[in-house]
């Protein structure tokens, strides 16, 4: 039998472990249940602490019920991009230590950011697209070939594009538009 673990909190009880359902509520009010973690409590003043694989498993159930990027996702992505750490950060506008936080656990991507990194990883050529800043030169195109076909087949194929104005300070729709509407 192990030694007992004092408690840290008030220092008179024993911390015990127990397997249980462990419940979560996420930053807009929505309650996760995680089945069966490993916690530790105070048989006297009832703290819980959650011990270090509790918290990845508690982060990653998070993550997956809220559709969040896991960092399985985010290393696969990675490894089939055969970049850098430091080239893929900047393929995409990030800071390298960011994305290194993002790989290691130590923070979490973005719900919106998640879903950008999917569909860069679903649709390889608008990756190589972003990676290459294909968007320098979507108005040269635009201006020498009105008529020319979109840029990303696979994206035309599955989405009914409308004609979207091009505004000047938005890197976001500026993608989307060339993206989808210029081909030279």
């Amino acid at each position: 039998m192990k030694n007992p673990i004092p408690c840290p909190e008030c220092e008179e009880g024993t911390l015990r472990t127990s397997v249980e359902d462990y419940e979560v509520v996420t930053s807009d009010g929505n309650r996760i249940v995680v089945p069966q973690v490993e916690l530790s409590r105070c048989d006297h003043c009832g703290v819980t602490l959650v011990p270090a694989a509790s918290s990845r498993l508690i982060s990653e159930f998070q993550a997956q019920a809220t559709e969040q990027l896991t960092r399985k996702e985010l290393h696969d992505f990675f490894v089939r991009s055969n970049l850098t750490q430091k080239d893929f950060a900047e393929a995409f506008g990030l800071g390298e230590k960011t994305f290194h936080r993002w790989l290691k656990g130590t923070q979490v991507v973005s719900r919106s950011m998640g879903y950008y990194l999917r569909a860069m990883d679903r649709f390889p050529e608008v990756f190589e697209w972003v990676h290459n800043r294909g968007w320098r030169e979507v108005a040269k195109l635009k201006k020498t070939h009105p008529s020319a076909k979109p840029v990303f087949e696979a994206l035309s194929r599955h989405m009914q594009i409308q004609e979207v104005t091009f505004i000047r300070y938005n890197p976001a729709r500026r993608l989307t538009e060339g993206a989808i509407h210029c081909r030279g």
